[in-house]
């Protein structure tokens, strides 16, 4: 992905990330509207409040952090401080909708909504409204909706003439809280993305859940990742994106501090003497002050057949990130004594080199002795190979 490119503020119709938004070019530029001592012309997020979320988010200096990701990452912690407020079971149980734009003042003035300056502090309510913000969630507008179940929401929405514009959807009735991402938009509710949010406390199965969901629902293949969680560069070759490593390890960075919540701090790169852990998740002792408890210490590895240039990756190498890999988790979790050591290989290779979680084999009796799971996550070219896979060849 490239560098964060610096928003222009003197061109009028100009939208960054992936949030499109329905509102019709004025007959004047926009400039001549503005006041000379505005400090955010167009209403949303400035590049500092951007920049300040991208870096919480871990992504790699050199790459871009998608305005959607952030607008989730931020939505799930003021989503996180209204479940923890007084009145929280006394709100409604209706949806919360959320259309993340940057320029959220003309959006909300097309729809007189009503303006919240502070969103994210836990005394709104945010459930039974529409919501529009910029993706650092921290201050918004919002329209009561009149419909009550999710069908009728939705189509409040459409009706409104928004339904296409990027929504995030959160349902505080549901069974295992959770963000929907809809990229296309509500008219589109098929094309979704879940994360879940708020486990309340962490084991060895809760972190598996999220890890499996992030596969399921973002990485498994190019259709899955709806575009900005998409691996390849070529899935059909299996060439792999740039950065291959530091683009998931960003992505599960976010998806970790969406669904452990405020509790929980996760480190990205954290330095040491042995080293630089790919991913800590630790909280604060619960009875000594200023002491951090490390719950788990993650080491990525991706193995590919090819590199991102096209170029043929051996499997001596893919044997060698695998033993690497092994001894970075076993180092990293002795270093910040963490309860838990874990090695997520995500494999990449090519369907004539891919031999099932095997290539793990010759680093089990190890990881076994010194207490460290191994994970093996599938990432397939295509969504024909995931279906050749699951169900057999049509020949």
């Amino acid at each position: 992905m490239a560098r964060r490119r610096r928003p222009d503020h003197a061109v009028a119709d100009q939208h960054s990330g992936f949030f499109p938004i329905a509102v019709e070019r004025p007959a004047e530029p926009l400039r001549a509207t503005i006041e000379p001592d505005e400090p955010n012309p167009l209403g949303g997020a400035t590049e500092a409040d951007l920049t300040a979320v991208a870096d919480d988010l871990g992504a790699d200096p050199t790459l871009e952090a998608p305005e959607s990701l952030i607008a989730i990452q931020c939505l799930a912690g003021a989503i996180a401080a209204r479940m923890t407020h007084v009145d929280w079971a006394q709100g409604p149980r209706q949806l919360a909708i959320f259309i993340i734009s940057d320029r959220p003042r003309q959006l909300a003035a097309s729809l007189s909504a009503n303006r919240a300056p502070i969103l994210d502090n836990g005394a709104n309510v945010l459930t039974g409204r529409l919501w529009i913000t910029s993706p650092n969630v921290a201050s918004g507008y919002f329209c009561i909706l009149n419909a009550t179940d999710p069908g009728g929401m939705f189509d409040e929405i459409n009706l409104m003439g928004i339904g296409n514009i990027s929504a995030l959807v959160f349902d505080p009735g549901a069974t295992d809280p959770e963000i929907r991402y809809y990229p296309e938009g509500l008219n589109e509710d098929g094309r979704v993305q879940r994360y879940s949010i708020a486990e309340s406390a962490f084991t060895l199965a809760s972190l598996d859940k999220v890890l499996n969901q992030f596969h399921s629902e973002n990485i498994i293949t190019p259709d899955a990742g709806l575009g900005i969680t998409n691996p390849w560069r070529d899935g059909d070759r299996y060439i792999p994106r740039e950065h291959t490593e530091a683009f998931i390890q960003a992505l599960l960075k976010m998806v970790l501090s969406v669904a452990f919540g405020r509790s929980y701090r996760i480190d990205f790169e954290r330095r040491g003497t042995e080293g630089r852990c790919d991913l800590l998740i630790s909280s604060r002792h619960l009875t000594a002050p200023h002491t951090w408890v490390a719950h788990a210490a993650l080491e990525l590895k991706v193995l590919r057949s090819f590199t991102s240039g096209g170029g043929r990756v051996s499997s001596n190498v893919r044997t060698a990130a695998v033993a690497d890999g092994l001894l970075q988790a076993i180092a990293y979790q002795r270093q910040e004594a963490a309860q838990n050591g874990l090695l997520c290989c995500y494999d990449m290779r090519a369907p004539s080199h891919y031999d099932g979680a095997v290539c793990l084999d010759p680093a089990r009796p190890r990881a076994r002795r010194n207490r460290i799971d191994l994970r093996h996550y599938r990432l397939y070219g295509s969504s024909a190979d995931f279906r050749t896979a699951v169900y057999g060849s049509s020949d």
